[in-house]
């Protein structure tokens, strides 16, 4: 089964929908065929599959990290899906640069609202996976605002897109405080209260 999954994921990711394609191009320049017209389903079957893995006490032990695979999957999939619509838009009236542009903020915005998703359902369900997954989609949207979006973007248009990252990390941070509650217990700083013996 596992040599299957793995086969799976070479064709998906190498065939079917390979990781440039989270690129608009010039098709007048760089020839690119279009996506299959059934493509989600070969990655929602492999997302599908590393998550029903551990059920099978064979692959029990590596919960965590199937499941992680399996969201994973996901997001790259929706990825392309995002980055497909500006795609199909090439050769229209909009200019390609500008649908890149446009491509890779709606890339960004698209991870940051899954990231802010998963972080508040691992915190209301109390499930440090997916808290953890969010924090790192959170982190992997902004340092793409930074290295790749800012460069591409009008001084005005920094300027609000960094306002933007600062109240996310602000929202990040108050729900962090406000679903984990108070800790109980030791604090962990020398000299500090003590739990009753």
């Amino acid at each position: 089964a596992s040599i299957l999954w793995i086969g799976g994921a070479l064709v998906a990711f190498g065939i079917v929908a390979r990781p440039d394609r989270l690129w608009v191009v010039d098709t007048t320049i760089e020839e690119r065929a279009p996506l299959l017209a059934l493509w989600p389903l070969a990655f929602g079957a492999l997302a599908l599959g590393a998550y029903l893995a551990p059920r099978h006490p064979v692959f029990a032990g590596w919960r965590t990290w199937l499941e992680m695979t399996s969201g994973v999957v996901l997001v790259y999939a929706v990825s392309i899906a995002v980055v497909d619509l500006f795609q199909r838009q090439v050769g229209g009236s909009t200019a390609v640069e500008e649908l890149a542009k446009q491509a890779q903020t709606a890339l960004t915005v698209t991870w940051t609202l899954i990231g802010a998703a998963a972080l508040v359902a691992g915190l209301v369900r109390h499930r440090p996976m997916l808290r953890h997954a969010g924090f790192g989609l959170l982190g992997l949207a902004i340092a793409k605002v930074v290295v790749i979006d800012m460069a591409a973007m009008y001084v005005a248009y920094r300027a609000v897109v960094l306002a933007g990252v600062g109240l996310l990390l602000l929202v990040s941070a108050y729900l962090w405080t406000h679903f984990r509650g108070p800790r109980s217990g030791v604090t962990g700083i020398t000299g500090g209260p003590q739990p009753a013996a």
